[in-house]
């Protein structure tokens, strides 16, 4: 009789562990800092948008001598890429060959020169076309 109230017990704490699981079936999960060891769950799909066009901003930075503030318009397009490379593999890379859904976002500059980068969903992948 004892290990019949044992298994119940753990039965019960099973069934409220699962019923009290937060699902991430609409999250998006976007690194804090580059090593990527500290997170923070996203669960609007705009606002993982919103963090895909600021990490291409600070990647646009931090790629070119232009500051932020020389920026004259940034546009975004929904994209599907055909692989997780976001369509563009390096040289010796394999990427994964998967849907992956994300954005095209195109900087100008004040001067009229554009740069455009790749992203996944919530910008954690950013490539340079």
């Amino acid at each position: 009789m004892k290990y019949f109230w044992l298994i119940l017990v753990v039965i019960i704490l099973f069934f409220i562990g699962w019923y009290l699981w937060p699902s991430s079936e609409d999250s998006v999960v976007v690194p804090i800092d580059r090593s990527g060891s500290e997170q923070i769950v996203i669960e609007d799909e705009e606002l993982a948008r919103e963090a895909a066009i600021s990490r291409s901003i600070v990647r646009f930075t931090a790629d070119s001598s232009i500051a932020a503030e020389e920026i004259g318009s940034v546009d975004v397009e929904a994209e599907s890429w055909a692989d997780a490379c976001l369509g563009l593999p390096g040289a010796d890379e394999m990427c994964a060959q998967v849907v992956t859904p994300g954005q095209k976002v195109t900087i100008t500059t004040q001067a009229g020169v554009k740069y455009v980068y790749r992203t996944n969903a919530d910008g954690t992948t950013i490539r340079r076309e």
